[in-house]
């Protein structure tokens, strides 16, 4: 019995934490590629309006520095935001609202790149 309440008072007292740890790098990881694919998608509209190559250059060079820091004060933020969840208890609606708009970005970046394809043709 002894060793049942160790685990069960570990559990309670660690799980939070390693939660919250495990979905912030996990969040973190994808929203590396959410820059690339907001890079992506600047790209492609710079070309479907018909911007000249010196600009869409630079909307390439420039954009993912923008992006990328734009990333690094997402991560912060996110890591406050779980760390705040998980003392409050409710981590787990944290971690799905954030993965709905991870999954709403990917998917909106997927829906242009697809019709940008098929207008490609």
């Amino acid at each position: 019995m002894k060793g049942e309440n160790l685990v069960k008072e570990w559990w309670g007292r660690y799980a939070p934490g390693v939660a919250w740890l495990l979905s912030w790098i996990a969040f973190s990881i994808v929203g590396i590629w959410i820059v690339l694919g907001l890079r992506t998608l600047f790209l492609v509209l710079a070309v479907l309006v018909g911007i000249d190559s010196f600009v869409h250059a630079a909307i390439g060079k420039f954009g993912l520095v923008l992006f990328a820091l734009v990333w690094v004060v997402a991560v912060v933020l996110l890591e406050e935001y779980l760390r705040s969840g998980a003392q409050k208890g409710r981590l787990r609606e944290r971690i799905v609202r954030v993965a709905l708009i991870e999954t709403g970005l990917l998917g909106l970046f997927y829906g242009v790149d697809m019709l940008w394809r098929q207008k490609l043709g």
